[in-house]
Parts: C-alpha cells; structure tokens; sequence
C-alpha cells in the first residue's frame, strides 16, 4: 500500500522531485536522516542564485509542495520540533524564496501560504502553551511583505483560542 502510494507520486513528478522522494521514503524512519536531507533543501530554496522565469515557476511550486507533503507526512508525527524548526525557516524566509521567481501564476506562494498552515499545525503538535506561540503568531502575520501568509491569521485557531487571538490586536 504504501509501495503502491510511493509510485503513483513518483510517477506523476519530475525526475528529481521523485529521486528526492526515494530518498525520503528510504530513510522514513530516521528522523536526524531525514531533518539533515530537508534542512539541505529548504536552505538550497532560499540560498538561490539563479531566477526562476514564470515557465518553470510551475515546477519549482511543486518542489516547495512536495517538499511540505514530506516534512507533514513523515517527519511531523516522529518529530514535532524539528517539523516546526524547518517550517519555521521556510515560513521566515519566504520573501527570499519569492524573489527568486517569477511567480505570476501564484503557484509558488500558494505553496508558500500551506506552509504557513503547516507551521500552524508544528507547533500545536509542540504542547507548548499560548502564551509561548502568541508573540510568534504576531510577530509571522505582521512580517508578511509578500503576501504569502494570506491564510495564516485566519488559520491560527489551531493554535489560539479566539481570545488571544482577539487580544493579539
């Protein structure tokens, strides 16, 4: 089933999207394995040098997706912490990832806006209390220069109770 699953994705990306998921799927149970692999990603999105012209703006979206599917498929159920630590830089550096793209489609900050959800989701997997998140919530909503967090005050009540988040502003 898994196999099965594992196929079918492969079969529907482009030949280093599936490589990349292979080598997720090898080391699906070694969380260390698995942060090192995805750290070396997200760091490669926004450390790029070279422009991503709006023809291929397509396929560097499905990258930043598939890299997202694998962080809350595989790593956010062994380790919270570190799915929220990597979606936390992704979250943070956003408009860096943005700039190097043409992105008229909108493709690539709409994958941009999921991992703001996801990095909602991290954290409340974390156990940490409210007081802990509020600032940080704040603090991810009011640095959004590029409108790639649309959905992530709206989506906080994942992690906020309608009260701070009243409160909050």
């Amino acid at each position: 089933n898994d196999l099965v699953s594992l196929l079918t994705r492969v079969y529907n990306l482009q030949e280093n999207l599936s490589v990349h998921l292979i080598e997720m799927e090898l080391i699906k149970n070694n969380p260390q394995e698995m942060v090192k692999k995805i750290r070396n990603k997200i760091n490669g999105l926004i450390r790029r040098k070279r422009f991503i012209p709006y023809n291929q703006s397509f396929s560097f979206a499905e990258e930043i997706s598939v890299l997202m599917q694998e962080i809350e498929k595989n790593l956010l159920p062994l380790d919270p912490a570190a799915a929220w630590k990597l979606t936390d830089r992704i979250v943070r550096n956003d408009g860096e990832i943005i700039e190097s793209v043409d992105d008229s489609g909108g493709a690539v900050g709409t994958e941009l806006n999921a991992f703001s959800i996801l990095w909602l989701k991290a954290a409340k997997m974390m156990k940490k209390p409210e007081s802990y998140w509020i600032p940080l919530v704040k603090e991810i909503d009011e640095r959004d220069d590029y409108g790639c967090r649309n959905d992530f005050l709206s989506n906080s009540d994942v992690l906020l109770s309608e009260k701070s988040l009243l409160e909050m502003y």
